[in-house]
Formats: C-alpha cells, sequence, structure tokens
C-alpha cells in the first residue's frame, strides 16, 4: 500500500490533468499558457519532490552536488547543474527544475496544434516513468520537444542548436530526434493501420524467438564494433547490456497485463490511422510513425533495458497522435463509417481502462516511492 502522501498528490496530480480535457478547445487555446501553467507547476513539483526512486536518482543526486568529481560527465548536463548552484537550488530544486524544462519543453510543441487538450491531458501518463526513471535522458527530452517544434517551423538553425543541446546532455537523445525528423522529411503518409496491428500481433507473439536470434547475432558482431569511449562501454560489456544477462524478469509480463496493453497499443494505431485517414494533417503523421516504431521496438525488447530505453521515447510519443485522434472521436461534425465509429468508442474504451487500472496500480500500490520530507 502506498504512503498518504503518495496517494494524495499523484491522485490530485492525474486530477488536474484530467479536468484539462474539460475546458472549451477555442477558450484554451487562447488562453494556453496560463491554463498549461497549472499542470505544469503540479508536474514539477510533485516528480521533483520525490526522493530516491528513479533509475540513479542518488546517483545523479551526488553528481549535482559535486558537479565536478565526474570527469565524464556530458557538458550541457555539467553546465545546467552548475547553473542551478549559481542560482541556489539544491538536490530537490534541481530535479524540479528536471521536470519542468521537460513538461514545458513538450507543451511548447503541443502548442502547434489547435487540437490540444488531449496531448495536454495524455502527457503525464505518457512520461511520468521517464522523466523519472531515465532522469538525465529525460532531461535532454525537453530539446528534442522544442526541436520537433522548430521543425514544425521549419526554422532550421534552431533545429541545429537543439540538436546541440540535446546532445550535450545526453548523447543518445539524438536516435529519437533524427529518426523522427527522417520520417518528417521523407514519410508523407502514415504507416497503414491495416498492415501495422497484425504486425504487431505478430511480432508480440514471436519477441522471445526473436530476441534468442538477437542475442546470438549481436554477440557474434560486437567484437568487430569500435565505437567513442561513451558507447565503446556497452560493445565491451554487450552480454550484460544486449546479451540474456540483460534481460529483467521483473519486467515480464503477465497474461492480463500483455493482453490490456496489447489492447492500449492497438486501440492507440487504429484511432491514430481513422483520425489520420479522415482529417490528414501532416505534423502530426511523423509523430504517428515515430510512435509506431516505439511500440513495435517495445514489443520486441521489453525487458531488455538498454534497448527498451531507446523505444520508450519513441513510444511515449504517443500522445500526441492519440490526443489528435480522441478530439477527432469526439468531434460531432466527424463522419465515421458504422463499423469504424463502433471500433473508435471500444479503442477509446480500451485505452481508458489500461491507464486507469495502470496508474491506479501505480498511486494505490507504490509502498516505496517516497518524498524528500519521508
Amino acid at each position: 500500500m502506498s504512503s498518504l502522501d503518495h496517494i494524495v498528490l499523484f491522485t490530485l496530480l492525474f486530477a488536474v490533468f484530467f479536468f484539462i480535457t474539460k475546458w472549451d478547445q477555442k477558450f484554451l487555446n487562447k488562453h494556453f499558457w496560463a491554463i498549461a501553467s497549472i499542470p505544469i507547476l503540479g508536474y514539477s513539483v510533485v516528480l521533483g519532490c520525490r526522493y530516491g526512486w528513479g533509475n540513479d536518482y542518488l546517483w545523479y543526486k551526488r553528481r549535482f552536488e559535486n558537479p565536478y568529481w565526474y570527469a565524464d560527465e556530458d557538458p550541457g548536463f555539467r553546465l545546467l547543474n552548475l547553473f542551478l548552484q549559481d542560482m541556489g537550488f539544491n538536490y530537490v530544486g534541481a530535479f524540479v527544475f528536471y521536470s519542468f524544462v521537460l513538461i514545458v519543453g513538450a507543451y511548447v510543441l503541443v502548442r502547434d496544434y489547435k487540437e490540444n487538450k488531449y496531448m495536454l491531458a495524455l502527457f503525464l501518463p505518457a512520461t511520468l516513468i521517464f522523466s523519472t526513471f531515465p532522469i538525465r535522458q529525460a532531461v535532454a527530452h525537453a530539446f528534442v520537444f522544442l526541436g520537433f517544434h522548430f521543425l514544425n517551423k521549419r526554422k532550421w538553425i534552431w533545429c541545429v542548436f537543439m540538436i546541440v543541446c540535446m546532445y550535450s546532455i545526453h548523447p543518445s537523445s539524438i536516435i529519437t530526434f533524427a529518426v523522427c525528423g527522417a520520417l518528417f522529411l521523407v514519410v508523407k503518409k502514415p504507416f497503414p493501420y491495416q498492415v501495422l496491428i497484425p504486425t504487431y500481433i505478430v511480432v508480440t507473439v514471436a519477441a522471445d524467438i526473436f530476441s534468442a536470434y538477437f542475442f546470438n547475432f549481436f554477440g557474434n558482431i560486437s567484437s568487430y564494433l569500435v565505437l567513442d569511449n561513451k558507447f565503446q562501454s556497452y560493445i565491451d560489456k554487450s552480454d550484460v547490456w544486449f546479451g540474456a544477462e540483460g534481460m529483467n524478469e521483473d519486467w515480464e509480463q503477465g497474461t492480463l497485463a500483455l493482453f490490456l496493453s496489447m489492447a492500449f497499443h492497438i486501440s492507440m494505431i487504429y484511432i491514430g490511422g481513422i483520425a489520420l485517414k479522415y482529417r490528414p494533417n501532416n505534423l502530426i503523421v511523423y509523430f504517428y510513425n515515430g510512435m509506431i516504431v516505439g511500440l513495435l521496438l517495445l514489443r520486441l525488447f521489453f525487458t531488455l533495458e538498454i534497448l527498451k530505453r531507446i523505444a520508450n521515447p519513441f513510444a511515449l510519443l504517443y500522445f500526441i497522435p492519440t490526443g489528435y485522434a480522441i478530439s477527432f472521436i469526439c468531434d460531432n461534425t466527424c463522419k465515421l463509417a458504422k463499423i469504424e465509429k463502433l471500433l473508435c468508442r471500444f479503442s477509446v474504451t480500451s485505452i481508458l481502462i489500461y491507464l486507469v487500472l495502470y496508474w491506479g496500480r501505480f498511486i494505490l500500490q507504490s509502498p516505496g516511492y517516497k518524498f524528500f520530507w519521508n
């Protein structure tokens, strides 16, 4: 059972994000930052005040408090921590700021879209784990989101600047931006959901078989790979990071959890494809396609930590195409075939059920999740 403060704070936080969907969209667009400031403040403070949970939390706490002790620190992250120290922040203030820059970067991007209230609301479930576990990667993704914003505007110089920023904080963050940027420039249509859904099912069923082949294949080629110092350590320990030893059995899903997560993913694929079929939007298409890349990779490497870290940033992009799709479905003027309307309602219901069950469990059954005052 979770502690009382965990239950109360995260219940309030989810309520704040849920009630964004109750605003009139035109009014929300007119007063965007005034309304968005409420979830921004809640997200930053609640997630920033946690203590001890998240990958390497104490490791990054020490790095903030002793920025010159670690010679291998990425320069952008070190400069950020030095700036926060100069501003008088302690480690709690630093973690609040880390969460703050992530949500502000994402909301700058979301501001590009008129149908954005469900995007704003879905940002919390899409990024909560990402924000609190791969900490430095999440900070870098604030600049990934800003890079997408400037990509939408085709402001190339600012895109390059954001690439420098994200790379200087966490080099792997550039993978998400590079792949989605390529999709933006090259692929002008959404991947067909009629093909994607059966592909996703096959990938899920065959994931264990594929993983065995992948471990053998990577083990055979890893000795021939030579990369820079930052990535070479992963290659040198390929058995740990990319082999059977790198699998985390705690992440294995039971039958019910697997079924619900599959329904969740398939539902997002379907309603996203339907929305883009009837209301095409080039600035949504590349996020939809990027989400697909993430979901397929996530299903293939669900228990392999390092590859899951690569897949998650793509998968969490669902808050944009799924938010867009729900806005489309809730629009009474949209014209769908009868079977499409039925399937869309079923899909949205499946998404809601999954989110309520998953995050309800997180709120009520996280006994180790504490805050700094505990």
